[in-house]
């Protein structure tokens, strides 16, 4: 399984300018492009069906070739795999106490 840096998400407790609504989880999500760091900013609106740990944790994201190897590297997949632009499909899943999202890009 091949591996790279991407970006790191952070959950915020306000909307900010810029983000795209990502429905039906009723999450606002900001391009990490757009930041000098490389951050994505996540809001998350109440009633949210996102897992909890999403939206009180830290994740690191890396873009993957094979998302099925991610997923048997991982402890536990939280959510996904599911197509987040009709460019990439993404998981999010645990690892020891690490968030990490995975993008496997098409």
């Amino acid at each position: 399984m091949k591996l790279s840096f991407d970006h790191s998400g952070v959950p915020v407790a306000e909307k900010r300018e810029g983000m795209r609504n990502a429905e039906p989880m009723k999450l606002w999500v900001s391009n990490p492009a757009d930041s000098p760091d490389g951050v994505e900013y996540l809001y998350f609106e109440e009633g949210s069906p996102a897992p909890e740990i999403m939206k009180t944790h830290r994740h690191v994201a890396f873009v993957t070739d094979n998302l099925d190897e991610a997923a048997a590297w991982c402890d536990e997949v939280i959510l996904g795999p599911f197509e987040d632009t009709p460019e990439q499909d993404v998981m999010f899943a645990r690892k020891d106490d690490a968030l990490i999202e995975f993008c496997c890009r098409k």
